[in-house]
């Protein structure tokens, strides 16, 4: 979807608006964490970019080793 979003105008508003959604979420999150609204979106934007990051590199078939490291992301990204 992201690359058919660089070419297509209407594909590109459609995941703009759910990456908002999902940021927006994910921000309010790191609120309800007790993070101050800067460090609670810079660690949204992070969280997001890495998760994106995380789909590129995972495989047709289930990584124990994969779901680990996300694992360790993600509490690495909630400690204050």
């Amino acid at each position: 979807m992201r690359e058919w979003a660089r070419t297509d105008e209407s594909v590109a508003a459609g995941v703009g608006a759910a990456d908002r959604r999902v940021l927006r979420t994910v921000r309010q999150a790191f609120v309800d964490l007790g993070f101050d609204p800067d460090e609670a979106d810079l660690r949204a934007r992070t969280t997001f970019a890495a998760g994106i990051g995380f789909l590129q590199l995972t495989g047709s078939k289930p990584d124990p080793l994969g779901d680990r490291q996300r694992e360790r992301f993600l509490e690495f990204m909630v400690r204050p």
